[in-house]
């Protein structure tokens, strides 16, 4: 795994895909993603939005959280940032999902922002609000 991580070796995306998803280490885990997605593309989307949906530890969905504002993925990103925060129990993750919303310019992603300002925690509504600043400054995609 370490020979990925740190470009040491080489491997498909669907090799890395499968790795991410049998580390049992969150932090590890997370790394891999990292790994996983380093150079974008549709396919590190799709598996950002599985993992933002179905990883078991919230280091991992906030890793995917932030990672998909990174790649300000389209469409498919911004449908897994809004689906996690309206779902998601973890108010740590809902909060990266907040900050990296801010990456994604429109209509949707502006609304998703405004429900996440009314949020019952305080960190969510803090994320919400930089994730608005963000989109308001016109930076969809990292700088």
């Amino acid at each position: 795994a370490e020979s990925v991580i740190y470009r040491k070796a080489d491997a498909d995306a669907s090799a890395l895909a499968a790795a991410v998803r049998a580390e049992a280490k969150p932090n590890l885990r997370a790394k891999l993603l990292r790994a996983a997605v380093r150079d974008g593309g549709e396919a590190a989307v799709a598996l950002l939005g599985d993992l933002l949906a179905r990883d078991g530890s919230p280091v991992g969905r906030s890793t995917a959280a932030g990672e998909l504002g990174r790649l300000a993925g389209g469409a498919a990103g911004l449908a897994a940032l809004v689906a996690c925060l309206k779902n998601e129990p973890d108010a740590a993750v809902r909060g990266a999902c907040a900050v990296s919303l801010g990456f994604y310019p429109g209509a949707e992603a502006e609304a998703a922002l405004g429900e996440a300002e009314k949020d019952g925690d305080a960190g969510v509504r803090r994320r919400a609000g930089r994730g608005r600043a963000r989109q308001k400054q016109g930076s969809g995609g990292r700088p």
